[in-house]
């Protein structure tokens, strides 16, 4: 359980990080907008504003591609602990009923015994 949670803080962190950097592209890109069209002297071209976007677009698809690998990394071994859990708490049963069933069946010729006195 501790190292699920650790995982998921990681991962979390890893997302606040990624939308950080959106955010950031985010207004970069609306400042380049607004350059553009208010015309100020040193702005950069269209195709260049283009080609700033598409390289957002790329780095975004690449840290999606990374958080979804890693969620998916997650939840293998969210399932796997879940499974481990799921045995423990079925070994722990049978255990449970097997000392219940030995303490019934002492129970039974204890009272066979007191009934044969």
């Amino acid at each position: 359980a501790a190292d699920l949670d650790d995982a998921l803080a990681a991962e979390r962190a890893a997302f606040d990080a990624c939308a950080a950097a959106l955010n950031r592209a985010v207004a970069r890109a609306a400042r380049l907008s607004a350059s553009l069209e208010s015309g100020i002297d040193g702005s950069i071209t269209i195709a260049d504003h283009e080609d700033q976007l598409a390289r957002l677009r790329e780095a975004l698809d690449a840290e999606m591609d990374a958080l979804r690998e890693a969620s998916e990394a997650l939840a293998g071994q969210h399932a796997a602990a879940l499974e481990a859990l799921a045995s423990e708490h079925a070994a722990a049963l049978d255990a449970a009923e097997g000392a219940a069933a030995d303490a019934l069946a002492r129970a039974q010729t204890a009272h066979e015994e007191a009934l044969a006195k």
